[in-house]
């Protein structure tokens, strides 16, 4: 067929190629353009930093003016402060360019301040040049400039990829995306262990969307000719004739019309799509009525809608495409298996590193997740806001005054000055020196000029001959409001120096504590807890020693974890619910991704179809058998008929999703209740540990029913596992899904018209009770399941029948 094998088409307008078609070598070149520029973990960095390198060599190419790239410049400039300690890490802190005040990072100031000189050059050149002002492109924004650029590198990939049949461009797609994610530094460390989390994603939902889309489009014209691919395969000596060709037919349309194209369809899509681009082709194909909901989706780029269809036709996509699928698993379940105190990014590199360890034995450590190492240091570390003031004023006490004390020892100011009043400073006094407003004090005018001649309006205008001039009382005001405040001000060169002296002393300290945080995490694993590491690094800090003791104390003085909802504690379920003898079912139930909508619809279905009573009601029926519902909020329903299958059908949204799986995903049990002569007796299915409200609700219902061990049986189905619901091998010899579902679904006596033996013989002594409850009213006739009348016995040998048999098919289900 047209993806899958490289041969001529009887008619080439039904290939949805471009004229011409593309080239391996150009899908390659544009996968490892949309890697750069869309894909990669740098992909956005990238695009900008070619936006400004194609816009700084348009304006050359025009005006000979050649401008920096503020990207490359704000790299270097950040680079140079951070040796020389001018950038300090203290995240924490406002004084020293850290996010408290200001919000912002210190590397994204200089990017934005070397972003606006570029802007600010940009259009004094097209004010110098105005005649090259629209080449020169001053209004356009160079950031848009790299939305378009991603923009054009994935279009011109679908384009180049879409324009070509056969499985050779899968292998260019791929080839093309590995050596673009060669430039991004987050991939080049995972690419080849697999699981990236970046390029290696995209590749695979690349691939499995287009996949998707060939899939159901062009199936939509492959049976128009098969004759000529069948006649082709012949002469070339390959497996040909009618069962090949609907081998080739099925790979476009499997799973009995999922696709929505099947029978008559097929000839008319055909003439619809003919001549038209892939994805034009697929919006087409997705506004029919008759096409599926996961068909339309695949259409529509839907990489999940994809991945649920591929699957049923795996053995006929190429090798790249099972491929894609493999890593699609993959990856879930390595999100699945990440704990949540460990990154995205962390968990794909350390997945990658132990994978290399599983090759070739050389373990080089565990990769330190950054933002754990942060979240710790910041709390072995406190630095706040006022102990960097303290620190500032110890260490510039030592060399210069503040400005108070700059004016006290001036002869202070005078009084009555009413600004004075308001702020505070005429209540001001420094031990041994005076105060601050006493008479005989400097006007505010006198007192401004000699606080800028002595460089405390520095920050304000840059020399003291610019303040001295341009200063205002004001600007005085201000500055001794905000040392009484807490804030004191000091003399330029002091102040640089205290600060350098502060910073250098923190961003020592704190290198130090992320460094022993690293070690630790390096040698404990990813996934550890924060409490756990912090813990570790404080014992090893504290006692010395090393580190793999320290973190074992800190491990051994957790205390012990609650067990998790699936471990659930039988002996004390069973004291809770008064039932000594409780069944567990062995086999695994598999868990329902989608519980929300599971919960909704057994909440309408319930309140729609049955009836809510009191527990304690349900022996007022008079009926042999019923069925009935206990929710998760302890509230029991009565259906409107016996037997729960409608129940079950209604609220499941596919036939995979196990009676036991719904269950659990809504937290609700289910019962029945027999009435038989004078007595009662039920049977419950948990799907999990019941909650207080249903055991309450449980142990009222089997005190109204006498209250006695046997009365009711209770199930207990474990909560999902790890592999729960995977088979691998064949369920039983000779028996398909369809044949054993139907045996062991609720209907007892129709279990020897399925053609189902008896599979085993009771593995239970025969109850004494049993045993007279049988010899009085065995013979007694009741209403089986299918409203037919046979005696009490022989309708409890099939009940234990088909209770064998349903237990029978679950471990099959899950059995190797």
């Amino acid at each position: 067929m047209s993806f899958v094998y490289e041969t001529p088409q009887a008619n080439p307008t039904a290939t949805f190629a471009r004229r011409g078609g593309s080239t391996l070598f150009e899908i390659g070149e544009a996968a490892w353009r949309s890697a750069l520029y869309v894909d990669n973990f740098n992909a956005a960095q990238t695009s900008l930093d070619r936006a400004y390198e194609d816009r700084i060599a348009r304006v050359k190419a025009e005006t000979g003016i050649v401008l920096e790239n503020p990207l490359r410049t704000a790299e270097s400039r950040f680079t140079r402060q951070k040796d020389m300690n001018e950038v300090s890490p203290i995240r924490k802190s406002k004084l020293f360019g850290g996010p408290g005040e200001q919000g912002r990072d210190p590397y994204q100031i200089l990017l934005d301040q070397e972003q606006k000189r570029f802007s600010d050059r940009l259009a004094e050149i097209a004010a110098q040049h105005p005649d090259k002002a629209a080449l020169i492109g001053s209004e356009i924004s160079v950031e848009d400039d790299a939305k378009r650029l991603a923009q054009k590198a994935e279009g011109d990939l679908l384009s180049a990829i879409t324009a070509r049949d056969g499985i050779g461009k899968w292998g260019a797609l791929l080839a093309g995306g590995m050596a673009g994610a060669m430039r991004d530094p987050l991939q080049v460390m995972t690419l080849f262990a697999g699981a990236g989390p970046g390029t290696g994603r995209s590749i695979a939902a690349r691939i499995l969307s287009i996949a998707s889309k060939e899939a159901l489009v062009n199936g939509a014209t492959e049976a128009l000719f098969q004759p000529t691919v069948q006649a082709w395969r012949e002469e070339a000596g390959l497996p040909h004739g009618l069962n090949e060709a609907m081998s080739n037919v099925a790979f476009a349309t499997a799973l009995g019309g999922a696709f929505g194209l099947a029978g008559g369809a097929i000839a008319e899509g055909a003439r619809a799509f003919r001549g038209v681009e892939l994805d034009a082709a697929a919006e087409l194909a997705a506004a029919r009525n008759d096409v599926s909901p996961d068909a339309r989706a695949a259409l529509s780029g839907d990489v999940d809608a994809a991945r649920r269809i591929l699957p049923e036709i795996r053995e006929a996509l190429p090798a790249e495409v099972r491929g894609a699928l493999d890593q699609a698993d993959q990856l879930d379940h390595l999100d699945a298996t990440r704990p949540a105190s460990v990154s995205r990014t962390a968990h794909d590199q350390n997945a990658a590193r132990a994978t290399r360890l599983a090759e070739d034995g050389d373990f080089p450590g565990f990769i330190p997740d950054a933002e754990q190492t942060a979240r710790i240091a910041d709390q072995l570390i406190a630095i706040d806001d006022a102990t960097a003031i303290r620190q500032l004023k110890e260490a510039a006490g030592e060399q210069g005054r503040s400005l108070v004390s700059y004016l006290i020892d001036a002869g202070g100011l005078k009084p009555d000055i009413a600004e004075l009043e308001q702020i505070g400073a005429t209540r001001v006094s420094r031990s041994f020196e005076g105060r601050l407003v006493r008479p005989g004090g400097k006007s505010l005018d006198y007192a401004r000029e000699a606080v800028a001649e002595a460089g405390y309006f520095d920050h304000l205008y840059g020399t003291p001959e610019e303040a001295v001039a341009r200063s205002t009382p004001a600007d005085l005001l201000n500055l001794i409001e905000d040392e009484l405040g807490g804030k004191p001000a000091f003399p330029p060169g002091i102040v640089s120096d205290a600060a350098r002296q502060a910073a250098e002393t923190v961003a020592a300290n704190r290198r130090a504590v992320e460094a022993r945080v690293a070690e630790m995490q390096a040698m404990a694993g990813p996934g550890v807890d924060d409490k756990i590491i912090t813990r570790a690094v404080e014992i090893a800090e504290r006692d010395g020693g090393d580190p793999a003791d320290a973190f074992e104390r800190a491990v051994m003085e957790q205390p012990e974890p609650k067990a998790a909802p699936s471990e659930i504690d039988v002996e004390e379920m069973a004291r809770r619910l008064g039932n000594f003898v409780i069944e567990e079912r062995l086999a695994p139930v598999p868990a329902v991704t989608d519980k929300p909508r599971v919960q909704r619809a057994v909440a309408s279905y319930l309140s729609e179809n049955a009836e809510k009573i009191d527990p304690r009601d349900v022996i007022l029926q008079d009926k042999p058998q019923w069925a009935y519902v206990l929710d998760r909020e302890g509230k029991t329903w009565k259906l409107k008929r016996p037997f729960h299958e409608d129940f079950f059908n209604a609220i499941r949204a596919n036939e995979n999703q196990h009676d036991e799986a719904l269950g659990n995903a809504a937290e609700f049990a289910i019962f029945r209740v027999s009435h038989i002569a004078e007595s009662f007796t039920g049977g419950v299915d948990f799907f999990g540990f019941p909650t207080n409200r249903q055991i309450k609700a449980f142990r009222k219902l089997k005190h109204a029913m006498g209250g006695r061990e046997d009365t009711f049986s209770v199930s207990l189905w474990r909560a999902p596992g790890p592999n729960a619901g995977v088979r691998s091998g064949e369920v039983l010899p000779g028996w398909s899904d369809d044949e054993l579902k139907a045996a062991s679904e609720y209907r007892p006596a129709t279990l020897e018209a399925n053609g189902l033996d008896d599979p085993m013989p009771s593995r239970l002594p025969e109850d004494p009770q049993e045993a007279a409850f049988r010899a009085e009213y065995g013979d007694t006739e009741v209403m089986n399941d299918a409203g037919e009348m046979v005696p009490l016995s022989a309708y409890m040998d099939e009940l234990d029948r088909q209770a064998e048999i349903a237990e029978l098919v679950e471990l099959c289900k899950v059995t190797p």
